[in-house]
């Protein structure tokens, strides 16, 4: 008799996965559970979530994808070079797809960024990029590791934000009802606070999550909600907020930003960054609700701009509040001293949210060069362990 090659259902592997993850077949923990452990805010045996990976959408993105690579040919000062660790980024992982760009080759350029996993494109700031995720059993324990981060999460955000009561470990079992509650409870928690309807739109496959009413949501989406939250509690005292965002990752953060009633907001980020992002904020929010480098950004307080370092640092626009999330200290030393001094001299108000494991820290650049910082305060970042939001007041002109 040969023995029969068909993998066992995905619902066994899934469950089998869940079990490695709570150490139910080993007393060791596997590799996953090392690399989560550190994400959770909750003992992972108490966590209940279905996992989910996000399939391809068919549609025609012909218009955003030339607009993207009309903009992305333009001459930059910066000539699209990452700095400090991005290097490596760069050079190991996104090269071809730059290469690729420069052409102008509207049907290649289409092809590969249908799925954004074969440009490379997001990795260093989201989870969707080759090696994350594959439905296969190697890597099915991280598919529902991700699951659970993205849950926990969830209760994280809702608590953090003050949607629903903070849990207190210390009355014990019975009283941490959380982990085993479906998620969507906590997305209505976060739209009664917030007077929002929270969507969580999934336009290319591999994005990893929690299956809910609403869609399969990703740790990403959650930590872009509570940022967007923070901001607009940061600038509810101003009528009709502008907004600046250093380095936006995908996009998410702006997405959620809009949802929350910030519409004049704008992105700072390298080219190719603005190419992930127009790729994500274009077919969400629709294409005439972004405006990219080179274009005309049409009614600006309605539009998300997305430009370039050299549009910032050449213009003398001021903004209601500046925010950084998760990349001032890894751009390296000589061009986040630039950005600090150039923020101090377009707001009054600036967020930070990052590590402290490169380095430097915001801390210490704010202590070497405290130049008009008349308010700073700083705290753990809520929603991811490891992280500190620090948030600045500057007098008048930095």
């Amino acid at each position: 008799m040969t023995k029969s090659n068909k993998k066992p259902p995905m619902s066994n592997r899934l469950k089998n996965a869940l079990r490695v993850l709570r150490g139910k077949q080993s007393k060791n923990p596997g590799p996953v559970l090392l690399e989560i452990q550190y994400l959770l805010h909750r003992d992972v045996t108490t966590l209940r979530a279905k996992p989910e990976i996000t399939k391809a959408v068919d549609r025609d993105d012909r218009r955003i994808v030339e607009r993207i690579v009309k903009s992305f040919r333009l001459p930059s000062e910066d000539a699209s070079q990452p700095a400090d660790i991005w290097d490596r980024i760069y050079n190991d992982f996104q090269r071809p797809t730059v290469e690729l760009l420069r052409t102008g080759d509207i049907q290649a350029v289409q092809a590969l960024l249908k799925d954004p996993r074969a440009a490379n494109l997001f990795i260093g700031f989201d989870g969707i990029f080759p090696g994350v995720v594959h439905l296969d059993p190697e890597s099915v324990e991280q598919v529902m590791g991700a699951a659970l981060v993205a849950h926990d999460h969830a209760i994280c955000v809702a608590e953090v934000t003050g949607a629903v009561r903070y849990e207190n470990p210390q009355a014990g079992p019975l009283a941490a009802k959380y982990a085993g509650q479906p998620t969507d409870d906590f997305i209505d928690a976060l739209e009664k606070l917030t007077g929002s309807t929270l969507t969580f739109p999934n336009p290319y496959p591999g994005e990893v999550g929690v299956v809910t009413s609403r869609g399969i949501i990703s740790p990403r989406a959650l930590h872009a909600i509570y940022q967007a939250w923070r901001i607009r509690e940061l600038v509810k005292d101003i009528a009709h907020p502008r907004i600046l965002e250093i380095g936006g990752g995908m996009g998410r953060t702006a997405y959620y930003a809009r949802s929350l009633g910030l519409h004049d907001y704008a992105i700072v980020d390298l080219p190719l960054a603005a190419v992930a992002q127009a790729l994500f904020l274009m077919p969400t929010l629709g294409e005439d609700r972004v405006s990219m480098h080179g274009e005309e950004a049409g009614e600006m307080a309605e539009t998300i701009k997305l430009h370039r370092p050299e549009t910032f640092f050449n213009s003398d626009q001021s903004y209601d509040l500046i925010v950084n999330v998760d990349s001032m200290t890894e751009i390296g030393i000589d061009a986040a001293l630039a950005y600090w001094e150039k923020i101090k001299r377009s707001t009054s108000r600036y967020l930070s949210i990052n590590h402290e494991i490169n380095p430097f820290t915001m801390a210490q650049i704010a202590r070497e060069h405290p130049a008009g910082v008349i308010k700073y305060q700083r705290y753990p970042y809520g929603p991811r362990r490891g992280y500190v939001e620090e948030y600045f007041e500057f007098d008048a002109g930095g």
